[in-house]
């Protein structure tokens, strides 16, 4: 399904955040992307390694993000202790 301008403008946006898996670094996106792009060449299966790439491109404005210098390592780095 095609948006034209007007109506994405009009949708509701919830923001959405997330995080890197060792949580050292967490970020928001506060508005929708300008455009998001879906590739299935071989060469954008090659840069991530999967099935496809998925760029967006979003305006600096509506997007933040905040370093936890307390994670000082990936948590999957750290030892678990094992009975």
């Amino acid at each position: 399904m095609k948006l034209s301008p007007n109506a994405m403008s009009s949708l509701t946006f919830t923001p959405l955040t997330g995080r890197c898996s060792c949580a050292a670094l967490s970020c928001t996106l506060t508005a929708p992307p300008l455009i998001t792009h879906i590739c299935y060449c071989t060469w954008c299966q090659r840069e991530p390694g999967a099935i496809c790439a998925v760029n967006s491109i979003i305006e600096s404005s509506n997007f933040t993000y905040h370093l936890n210098p307390a994670v000082s390592q990936p948590l999957a780095l750290i030892p678990v202790a094992r009975p």
